[in-house]
């Protein structure tokens, strides 16, 4: 079922079709299966071998080439023209009928179980506009759109532009009329519709509206988000010296969405997990904010400019990326944005830079399905981490007037890497050629380490053997010495070409040095022995919190090498973690605790080791401040609890028998219901019962599915694994819900069938079912709780019979050296 555009197809289509401008006309019924299309499209062409249009689906009703009825020739995805149909300029009209999406992909319907509310959203990057409406379907073939929508009068109905117009249709329903467009992509144009419940502002003369389903109205935190908005655009009209450059600007929080939001020209969408059902932490606050200034940022860097093919994509990502942390840096009320970047961009980014699949930056991007492969830690956190080096190595001023530059000569046009760069090195006057080649073309992630003492100090840099470039790294050296038991760090700035450098020490005896002081460098670090001593010893003694967290993200690294015991780091959050006081911190110390234990740890000391985590948890609900740390700490208790008492003193703090002074959420309930289930505990049936009426929205009914499939016995799993390869439960998201609830380390013996039926079922699956479903199958159903021989021979074996397809491929690749890192780091664990 893979769709898929080469490059070299998508470049010679741009070499003879140009000038494209689209009708799109949709019909819209309450509760249909189905939708009604009308789509023409405009453009020239100087071809001589035809071309064609991108189409998924569909009943063809009629189709017309420059007037004349022809038959629809169909190739796949594809509605072919021969070279005799077209002349030089050319009108194709395809009138339709298609189905609707279940996969947060193309149009998606949704159903609300809390008032049985219809919402429509669609979803395209990076190749899925010609689900809804045959187009050429690539970035460099920009379009203008002009859009009518026939829908319910009581629906909302938003695209990229305004309406300007409306027609009461006879039978009630209403046509919409929307202005004409600028030129754009095709995947970045977008539709919403259903009964959204709409709440409208307005900034510099700009129309803003925010939507949501009306069930979930009263978690639309509107004030705040506008703020961000509002301050956003502020920020990056300032920063680009470029106005918003789109006529409106709506924000749509949508069902059953798989990634966080999407860019849509005006019309961007949200998951709406971001409406916090829950009261959420300060860290989840600031990552909303991020996603917030993430979207709004492609306005203009995406959006504005695109990317001509998909080689670019790290790009789009990375620069939206970089640029919302430091607008929520500069333009918001929040603390710890480099922190939440190290944290979720920085160890996302080693992480995938250390596995077999990891790839150049500015990656060679043959076709949409490998496009699709590179929306990953590398894209994302480290070409983000890229950009802030490069930022710190040619100034904030230098960088910002490259980018208004960059946008003066590119708005409403597509751009290459190479003008990226060339605009840069116009604003900062240095050549960025050789940067770029150490940097985006070559992967691999560095390691900094500093050297010596009293007789000097050296910064070394070294590279791993299969990806040995050595990289231009601009950081700063942080030095930390003691006077009458204050600690103090003096940093030094150090720019390392080579593999060792002298660095002149600002102090003497030092207790801690540090070589990636602020997080400029992308580069794993190496602790000196005394350094390493001292973080082991007194980490919670460190005042900076970035540096802290730097810290205990080193020891992390080092576990993940075999440098450093998974037991030993569990003890060290064990036991210095319940007096940690920042946030940000805390998340990364429970989150690797939690893979420190279940992944790390050898199987025969898992439980041990949950229960002296459940145990620490239990002390900093007592010491910890009030509020968000003994939040995220109780989260993670419930996470890693497995035995009976631990699981019935988590069920005492959620039912308030325990006496802890923490807040509890449903999330928490939802959770701890679930383990509950799975472990078999008397009365699991009336704490799900008891949850589902306090929560019967959709988010209820997923948890349900999951509680029914976690149980531990063989009719369950029976009906979940025949459910979900064969009608499903409804919706990708309900599918993933009863894949959630499958596999338990506890319940190996039960599952050992399964195991075999996965790995032989994945070719058919990933045939069967387009992308987002294929990667999420993997990514949730696979028995990640399995470490051990059987399983790694039997990804072996899959690796040597298939020959695709390339997400397959990669996942088994990527799983099988996590499988290889988790056992080795089992064997370090082991012995002691």
């Amino acid at each position: 079922m893979t769709e898929n555009l080469r490059k070299t197809e998508a470049e010679e289509r741009a070499g003879s079709i140009a000038h494209v401008a689209y009708d799109l006309s949709l019909e819209l019924s309450k509760g249909a299966a189905t939708y009604v299309g009308d789509t023409t499209i405009r453009f020239t062409y100087t071809g001589t071998t035809g071309a064609f249009l991108d189409f998924t689906g569909g009943d063809i009703e009629r189709m017309s080439v420059n007037g004349g009825d022809v038959t629809p020739n169909r190739a796949d995805d594809r509605l072919l023209l021969e070279h005799t149909q077209l002349g030089p300029t050319n009108e194709v009209r395809v009138q339709y009928e298609n189905r609707y999406d279940h996969t947060g992909e193309g149009f998606h319907q949704f159903f609300d179980p809390e008032d049985d509310g219809e919402y429509l959203y669609t979803q395209f990057e990076p190749y899925a506009a010609h689900r809804l409406f045959p187009c050429f379907d690539q970035p460099d073939l920009k379009a203008t759109f002009e859009v009518d929508i026939v829908a319910p009068e009581d629906w909302e109905v938003t695209t990229a532009s305004r309406v300007i117009d409306t027609e009461k249709l006879a039978d009630g329903r209403v046509r919409r009329i929307y202005e004409k467009t600028v030129p754009f992509s095709p995947y970045l144009q977008s539709v919403v519709a259903g009964p959204y419940v709409k709440v409208e502002a307005e900034h510099n003369g700009v129309p803003m509206a925010m939507y949501c389903r009306a069930s979930l109205i009263q978690f639309l935190d509107a004030d705040e988000l506008f703020g961000y908005t509002k301050a956003g655009m502020d920020f990056f009209s300032d920063f680009f010296d470029t106005p918003y450059p789109f006529t409106k600007y709506d924000q749509i929080f949508v069902p059953e969405f798989n990634w966080g939001g999407m860019e849509n020209v005006g019309n961007v969408v949200y998951a709406d997990s971001y409406l916090f059902r829950d009261p959420p932490t300060e860290n989840q606050r600031l990552s909303r904010a991020e996603v917030f200034f993430h979207e709004l940022a492609h306005m203009w860097f995406g959006d504005l400019v695109t990317m001509t093919w998909w080689d670019d994509l790290w790009l789009n990502e990375s620069f939206a990326s970089y640029m919302a942390y430091l607008a929520v840096d500069q333009a918001s009320p929040f603390d710890g944005a480099w922190q939440d970047f190290h944290a979720d961009m920085k160890l996302w980014a080693y992480q995938q830079d250390q596995l077999p699949t990891t790839h150049k930056i500015a990656d060679d991007v043959d076709s949409t399905e490998d496009a699709f492969l590179n929306f990953d830690g590398i894209t994302y956190g480290k070409g983000a981490s890229a950009l802030k080096q490069l930022v710190a190595t040619v100034g904030e001023d230098a960088f910002q007037a490259g980018m208004r530059a960059y946008f003066r000569d590119f708005s409403f046009k597509n751009a290459r890497l190479s003008d990226f760069l060339a605009a840069v090195s116009l604003g900062s006057g240095v050549d960025l050629a050789p940067w770029s080649a150490a940097w985006l073309e070559t992967p691999g992630v560095n390691t900094l380490a500093m050297v010596g003492g009293t007789d000097g100090w050296r910064l070394e840099q070294s590279a791993a053997e299969e990806y040995p470039t050595l990289r231009p790294h601009t950081v700063r050296i942080g030095f930390t010495t003691e006077a009458d038991g204050v600690l103090s760090t003096v940093a030094v700035p150090a720019i390392i070409d080579s593999e060792s450098i002298g660095i002149e020490a600002p102090v003497n005896d030092p207790v801690f040095v540090f070589p990636n002081y602020d997080d400029l460098g992308y580069a794993k670090v190496h602790l000196d022995e005394a350094s390493l001593h001292f973080a082991t010893s007194r980490v919670n003694d460190i005042d900076d919190p970035l540096l802290r967290q730097m810290t205990w993200a080193t020891l992390w690294e080092m576990v993940r090498d075999q440098e450093f015991s998974s037991a030993a780091y569990l003890s060290m959050v064990n036991e210095k973690g319940p007096t940690e006081t920042n946030i940000h911190s805390i998340r990364l110390m429970t989150n690797t605790a939690s893979t420190a234990t279940s992944r790390f740890t050898p199987e025969a000391d898992i439980t041990v080791a949950e229960t002296s985590f459940v145990a620490a948890g239990l002390k900093a609900l007592e010491v910890a401040p009030r509020g968000d740390d003994r939040v995220l700490w109780l989260r993670a208790m419930i996470a890693n609890a497995s035995s009976p008492a631990d699981l019935g003193t988590m069920a005492e703090i959620l039912d308030g028998t325990y006496g802890a002074d923490v807040a509890v959420d449903q999330n928490m309930r939802w959770n701890l219901a679930t383990r509950w289930s799975a472990f078999g505990l008397q009365g699991w049936e009336d704490r799900a019962r008891l949850e589902l009426e306090r929560d019967h929205s959709d988010r209820g009914l997923r948890n349900m599915v999951s509680i029914e499939v976690a149980q531990p016995n063989v009719d369950a799993k029976s009906r979940a694994w025949k459910k979900i390869h064969g009608d499903g439960y409804g919706s990708l998201y309900m599918d993933l819900a009863a894949m959630r609830g499958f596999n338990w380390r506890h319940q190996r013996e039960l599952l050992e069938p399964y195991v075999e039926m996965f790995f032989e079922g994945l070719p058919s699956v990933f045939a069967q079912h387009g992308h987002e479903y294929a990667d999420r199958y993997f990514d949730v159903f696979f028995p990640w709780y399995r470490i051990d021989d059987e399983v790694r021979n039997r990804i072996a074996t899959m690796l040597s019979t298939i020959k695709g397809p390339p997400m397959l491929v990669r996942q088994l690749r990527e799983a099988a050296d996590q499988l290889e890192r988790a056992m080795r780091c089992r064997a370090v664990a082991q012995a002691g």
